[in-house]
């Protein structure tokens, strides 16, 4: 039986054949990513693509990319305004900018393994330095005014009860919007993710026992049936009806130049919100890094940090009866000094 994969060798090597190995970079990119997961996102890079070839005036083929063309391919990425607008950018982020220079360059890769004619030498020398996000979360409390929250309509409340419960669970919203009662095991929370097959076991938060009575332990509202776009537009909504107004500066590079804009707090919110804001809470709760990625399913700390969002002025505030910061906890401890004598002056 052939397998997917088999097939897409297939299908590559009648584009071999009958090309005469070089196409026309759309058409490959169709072919090459079709059956995969993320073919979207490698899809909107081809997009970006074909609006370089129409504003240059050129056709793009798999062996173009040499290094005149890739410079001229990133100055178009720093220019040109994205596909789909987050907030009222105008252009893209260089974080998007790195994303889609990573889905180009593994495309290239992909071609020349099957061979394609490429030229990676206009991809390779690139040397993007990643910027950090300022991605936001929210508070217990702010989780708190989510749940108290009532001028709601059946579906803000049904987005409300899911990101709380992702906010209590750290799951990814693929996970937090396809729960299933079974999932709800006594008084834990069970899930088998579906992005790395990993398990996943904690006990269950007060919050998500509250929307669970609330919803008379009836689990259809765990179902959500709409897309995550419009998840991503309720929640805000949600949000703001329930007061996250707190203004907070977002900082991103911007066709080259560092740009810094103030919106409030809930233009901010996504669906990925909820899994930062319970890794956040969690570990200023007190509890263990190893611990907070058991419940999170990361594999390296390096990875998982880029989740925790809490200020300096928040970690200052967590750790201020902090054993180490009380002298009376260290007064057996401490050196007894002679009177009169200045403690710079002992040896």
């Amino acid at each position: 039986m052939e397998t997917t994969s088999d097939a897409r060798r297939l299908r590559l090597y009648r584009l071999k054949k009958f090309l005469h190995l070089r196409e026309r970079f759309l058409t490959y990119a169709d072919y090459s990513t079709r059956g995969l997961k993320n073919r979207d996102k490698y899809m909107r890079t081809a997009q970006l693509v074909v609006r370089f070839e129409q504003e240059r005036g050129i056709k793009i083929y798999t062996d173009s990319f040499d290094v005149a063309t890739a410079d001229a391919f990133l100055d178009f990425l720093y220019e040109t305004s994205p596909l789909r607008r987050v907030r009222d950018r105008e252009k893209y982020s260089m974080n998007s900018i790195i994303g889609h220079v990573r889905n180009l360059s593994c495309l290239l890769k992909f071609a020349d393994k099957y061979g394609f004619k490429t030229d990676l030498d206009g991809i390779v020398h690139y040397r993007l330095k990643k910027e950090e996000s300022t991605a936001v979360y929210l508070s217990t409390p702010e989780v708190q005014m989510l749940l108290d929250c009532h001028s709601l309509t059946a579906k803000e409340t049904q987005v409300r009860d899911l990101f709380v419960i992702g906010c209590c669970t750290a799951l990814r919203y693929s996970d937090y919007t396809t729960l299933q009662e079974a999932n709800f095991v006594e008084n834990r929370v069970s899930v088998l993710t579906r992005k790395t097959k990993k398990k996943v076991l904690l006990p269950r938060h007060i919050f998500v026992e509250t929307i669970l009575a609330h919803n008379n332990y009836n689990y259809s509202f765990l179902r959500y049936k709409g897309c995550s776009g419009d998840f991503n537009k309720t929640i805000k909504d949600v949000c703001r009806k329930a007061g996250i107004c707190q203004r907070v500066v977002v900082s991103y590079m911007e066709n080259r130049k560092r740009v810094e804009k103030v919106y409030e707090k809930w233009q901010c919110v996504g669906s990925h919100t909820a899994r930062r804001s319970a890794a956040t809470n969690m570990i200023r709760s007190g509890m263990s890094v190893p611990t907070v990625m058991l419940f999170t399913g990361h594999s390296t700390e390096s990875s998982f940090f880029r989740y925790l969002r809490f200020t300096l002025e928040e970690n200052a505030y967590d750790c201020q009866d902090n054993a180490f910061f009380q002298p009376e906890t260290l007064a057996g401890l401490l050196p007894q000094y002679p009177s009169g004598v200045p403690r710079w002056e002992v040896a």
